[in-house]
């Protein structure tokens, strides 16, 4: 799964940052296979999907920051040392990009870090209560991620719905997993941008794309 997860993020981050970079590039080549009057319709779609794509990677490092924010206070508060404390959500803050799995390392990196620096400590009343605590912190840190960071970002970003954002990645993750997961906001935004081009007639375009 982890290299799976590995190679998406790098398909993902290259492909649209190559994307973003020669848009306009992309644009000259899409055209030649559409009719002529369709021709600013494709253009346009290129440059929304373009700002989209840039608004969303701002979301994913805001989302990182928070976490790397919330963790830092969340485990100095429990006994870490503040070095410490940094370097696990720092850690914890880049894998929690890979859905599942990142979250999963990251706490049982820092309940790694926690055994290390507790070795002195006696067992039972020192190192059990300090990792129990490192739990709850990196925990809770994941619950405020899911229920706040997740929806209210990413649908300020891409400009969606946070109930939107929720059934999107809960359906891409039914359907694909955790590369689904990866994929979900960035496809969606896609698909909503072609379908406003394209499809603007629809009634039930029109409603999900109103906020582009």
């Amino acid at each position: 799964i982890l290299s799976v997860a590995f190679i998406a993020i790098l398909a993902i981050f290259f492909f649209s940052y190559y994307f973003m970079r020669e848009s306009d590039l992309f644009a000259d080549a899409l055209v030649l296979f559409f009719p002529e009057d369709k021709e600013q319709n494709v253009r346009n779609a290129i440059h929304s999907i373009s700002i989209l794509l840039k608004r969303y990677f701002i979301g994913v490092l805001l989302q990182i920051t928070g976490i790397i924010i919330l963790n830092t206070a969340g485990l100095s508060i429990v006994g870490l040392q503040f070095n410490h404390a940094v370097t696990i959500a720092l850690i914890s803050g880049v894998l929690n990009v890979i859905p599942y799995v990142g979250p999963f390392l990251g706490t049982l990196i820092g309940m790694l870090v926690g055994v290390a620096v507790s070795m002195p400590m006696d067992v039972a009343t020192e190192m059990i209560p300090l990792l129990i605590y490192i739990f709850i912190a990196m925990e809770i840190t994941q619950l405020i991620d899911n229920v706040v960071f997740q929806p209210q970002i990413f649908s300020r970003s891409v400009k969606s719905h946070p109930l939107e954002i929720f059934i999107v990645i809960l359906l891409a993750a039914t359907i694909g997993g955790v590369v689904g997961m990866l994929i979900a906001i960035p496809a969606y935004t896609v698909i909503r941008v072609i379908a406003k081009e394209f499809f603007n007639q629809n009634k039930l375009v029109q409603k999900i794309t109103e906020g582009l």
